[in-house]
């Protein structure tokens, strides 16, 4: 068995769920077998790792989904993209839905909620306010300096809240 070939099937395969149904739990047992490997022994190393969560063992069978850290071993740049999407719109907003800014729809709240944990555990952002439908998120003093200080990336974003206003305004 090679780890790292196993390890990778298992992260895509758990990575292409979470963007469909971010709460969906996989059976990646057939993974790790076809590869050659004990479904707890693999299980336990990709968690023991933090790249997969809410992990459920049973007798010779491993169900999971991926963490943020999987997603980021997966698509490198995934969470990079959504920090700067995220403070250069707050940025200029100041307060703001995470849905809105990151074009996700409902189906995506888990997601929302995964981003903001992240957001808020590496200071980018204030406690988020969850609601059923929003999440409200707004710059701490250490990501309004980031912005302040990484301007030119916040080009797109003036343009695209610009537009969004000309198209509200038209309604």
């Amino acid at each position: 068995m090679n780890l790292q070939e196993t390890r990778k099937k298992v992260l895509n395969a758990l990575y292409e769920v979470y963007m469909e149904n971010p709460g969906g739990i996989m059976d990646v047992t057939s993974i790790i077998k076809e590869q050659g490997g004990d479904p707890y022994e693999i299980g336990s190393y990709l968690k023991d790792y933090d790249l997969i969560r809410d992990v459920r063992f049973g007798p010779g069978m491993v169900h999971a989904r991926i963490s943020l850290a999987g997603i980021e071993e997966v698509k490198p740049g995934y969470l990079k993209e959504k920090t700067e999407n995220v403070i250069s719109a707050l940025g200029l907003l100041g307060k703001a839905d995470l849905m809105e800014i990151l074009s996700f729809e409902q189906k995506d709240m888990i997601k929302a909620r995964d981003i903001a944990g992240y957001l808020e555990s590496n200071g980018v952002i204030k406690q988020p306010m969850y609601g059923l439908k929003e999440v409200i998120i707004e710059l701490t003093l250490e990501g309004r300096e980031y912005y302040e200080n990484n301007k030119p990336f916040s080009f797109n974003w003036k343009v695209q809240m610009k537009n969004k206003k000309v198209l509200s305004s038209s309604l």
